[in-house]
């Protein structure tokens, strides 16, 4: 529940571009008030599993277009450079594609199967 309560924050923080925890605690109480707790789970589940999915997109993007850099003939420190970059971001999206599967299933265990 806590975990579902922090992505409601993280929403409220992005939609409505705003900052400052008294204005965002009384946002999430509007947004909490009359609903259950199972409602307010799915609705944190879906929220992360929403910026979880930007998350591996954005990084999906990047990784596509750093794939095309090239270096000079013979330049063997920018090769390696580019080589570890691949590395790299290849290792976050794989961590960013896990968190949406984990997501997913923790969002398909409360009986809610699709995003918000």
């Amino acid at each position: 529940m806590n975990k579902a309560l922090q992505e409601m924050r993280f929403h409220i923080m992005s939609a409505e571009r705003t900052s400052g925890s008294e204005f965002i605690e009384r946002a999430l109480v509007d947004e909490t008030n009359g609903r259950t707790l199972r409602e307010i789970e799915r609705m944190g589940l879906a929220w992360e599993l929403e910026r979880a999915q930007a998350e591996w997109a954005v990084l999906n993007d990047s990784l596509i277009k750093n794939s095309l850099m090239t270096t000079r003939p013979g330049d063997m420190d920018s090769a390696d450079y580019l080589k570890s970059l691949h590395e790299r971001q290849l290792a976050r999206l794989h961590a960013a594609a896990d968190e949406v599967a984990l997501t997913k299933a923790r969002l398909a265990a409360t009986g809610q199967l699709a995003g918000p």
